[in-house]
């Protein structure tokens, strides 16, 4: 049966819960009356390709995917399945195809889409999502990816449903409104997607909120999320009631946005609803706010409510770093009082942490390293910025460097502090003894151990790049990466052995211990789609024979 629409997620995406972009998306759509089909190619990719499966692994496979060499291996080296999934997108004969962009995504998608149209010239592809959001020069984007029909900037609930009818004919579209009322979103819908293919097989996500009331200049979210909109608690509760009451075996949610507390008054309705509820359901903050208001009484209702995880997006406790990078509903709070009022609940606290922000000085660091050392027991995981910090393009920093303090000359990872002071393997340094002083604490890493294996290549390809633009002499980029003597510290060499063949039983061990039987189910819908094909092409020609 034909459908209008076709929306499709391609590697690299996480593989723990649906994609909560996707559900949403079509649920909408639906809505609207939009036939159509959900491909969700990222988590059936890495369950075809077991040989594949740790480059989704993020602390293996980072910037992997944005690379062209790795993709151009990955490409040519499985592309008996890709063409598989090509024609499974085409089979139900879409008028347009729609691809959700991200920065880890972006290459491959290009190469997919490019693909399709090549088999299917008539079919529109459209391409949405964050990463379409970042790219400045979005006409000279579009000029050089002559196969994307439209590129749609913001939210995409109104904008695919113009495109579809006709309404709406421009090649490149802005929605940044967005949907100013959240609760006029239909419940979730999950019917197109297989539970057993996730890592979390009784999990599912939902959303509080869009967009971010901070200003972080370090961020791109506003230019794709636009303002910050609240959904009532009244509406997540409907929709939370409803999944358990469609699927009573899952046991689980995550609040997947930036920031589940940014009313805190309608988060704690939410509580008092799910604690009168009993729906037997545990749920998990992906992402909140370091603020006063999360105080020993809050964080009691949200564990009376079921909240079991809280990640705080802390990135430094210094107070003056943070007012300065526009992280402005932190000032004035009391971080050691959040962290220890919600671990006291029975909340598992996470943190994510950032190294180098504009402004931070030696003593800011050593106040980072100070929390750690005073807070360590109550807390559970901390993520250590791998890019330690940067200026994506879109963000403010990229927009207006000079007025913080950022020279971009070498780029948006390799910036510097006017005066030098704060430059690409200073941030190495902090995260390298902020990392080690975790280790030395017991506090464990997001990324697993270790979470910088390759920074002596880093180093090494930043000092590099210095001296080809001129900046050092070969001589003395050898004396700046002999002043990091931190970059030279490694683990005794029996320590170091031992983890080295833990984590190769584990990556040889797991895949097949934990996912044959999910893989065997992936391989058996793809098995299916084929026959179900060849049985429709043969009954088409018997029908043709017959008449």
């Amino acid at each position: 049966m034909a459908v209008d629409l076709c929306l499709v997620l391609l590697p690299c995406w996480g593989i723990t819960d649906i994609p909560l972009t996707l559900s949403a998306l079509s649920s909408r759509l639906r809505g609207h009356g939009v036939p159509l089909k959900v491909f969700d190619f990222n988590v059936e990719l890495y369950h075809l390709l077991s040989q594949e499966r740790p480059w989704w692994d993020i602390s293996r496979g980072l910037d992997l995917w944005e690379q062209e060499s790795f993709i151009d291996r990955f490409w040519k080296e499985n592309l008996p399945v890709i063409e598989t999934l090509i024609d499974d997108a085409l089979e139900p004969e879409p008028r347009w195809v729609g691809f959700s962009l991200f920065v880890s995504n972006r290459l491959l998608t290009e190469r997919f889409a490019r693909r399709l149209k090549e088999k299917a010239p008539s079919a529109k592809i459209v391409f949405g999502g964050p990463e379409v959001g970042a790219i400045e020069d979005l006409q000279g984007y579009a000029d050089r990816h002559p196969f994307i029909d439209h590129l749609v900037v913001g939210e995409g609930e109104e904008t695919l449903p113009a495109l579809l009818r006709g309404q709406e004919t421009r090649r490149i579209v802005a929605n940044m409104d967005g949907v100013r009322d959240l609760d006029s979103l239909p419940l979730q819908d999950f019917s197109d997607y297989d539970f057993a293919l996730y890592k979390d097989v009784y999990a599912f996500p939902t959303y509080s909120s869009r967009g971010c009331p901070n200003a972080c200049i370090y961020c791109t979210e506003r230019n794709f999320a636009g303002r910050f909109r609240i959904r009532s608690a009244e509406r997540l509760f409907e929709d939370v009631q409803r999944q358990k009451t469609l699927r009573p075996d899952l046991n689980m949610f995550r609040l997947h946005e930036s920031t589940s507390n940014g009313s805190v008054p309608q988060l704690e309705r939410f509580c008092d609803l799910m604690a009168g509820a009993s729906l037997g359901l545990r749920w998990a903050i992906n992402g909140a706010i370091m603020r006063r208001e999360m105080n020993d009484r809050i964080c009691a209702k949200l564990a009376r409510a079921g909240c079991r995880f809280i990640n705080y997006g802390l990135e430094t406790p210094s107070h003056k770093v943070l007012a300065a990078v526009g992280k402005r509903l932190s000032a004035g709070t009391n971080f050691d009082r959040v962290v220890r009022s919600t671990h006291d609940a029975g909340i598992e606290v996470a943190l994510n942490v950032m190294f180098g922000l504009p402004g931070e000085t030696e003593a800011d660091f050593q106040e980072q390293l100070d929390f750690l050392r005073r807070n360590h027991r109550h807390i559970s995981t901390i993520a250590p910025s791998l890019w330690f910090c940067y200026f994506p393009k879109g963000s403010e920093g990229a927009r207006h460097p000079g007025k913080h303090g950022i020279d971009l000359e070498m780029g948006p990872l390799y910036w510097r502090s006017p005066h030098g002071t704060n430059d690409y393997l200073v941030r190495m340094e902090r995260f390298v003894r902020y990392t080690d002083l975790m280790q030395e604490l017991g506090v464990k890493s997001l990324f697993g151990f270790p979470a910088l294996p390759n920074r002596r290549e880093l180093a090494a390809a930043y000092c590099h790049e210095l001296v080809r633009r001129g900046h050092l002499s070969a001589e003395e980029a050898r004396g700046r990466l002999g002043e990091m003597r931190l970059l030279d510290m490694k683990p005794a060499r029996g320590e170091n052995m031992l983890r080295s063949l833990l984590r190769k039983i584990i990556y040889a061990v797991a895949p097949a211990a934990v996912h044959n039987a999910v893989s065997e189910i992936a391989r058996a819908r793809l098995l299916e789609r084929r026959l179900n094909k060849l049985l429709k092409e043969r009954g088409a020609r018997q029908r043709y024979s017959d008449g």
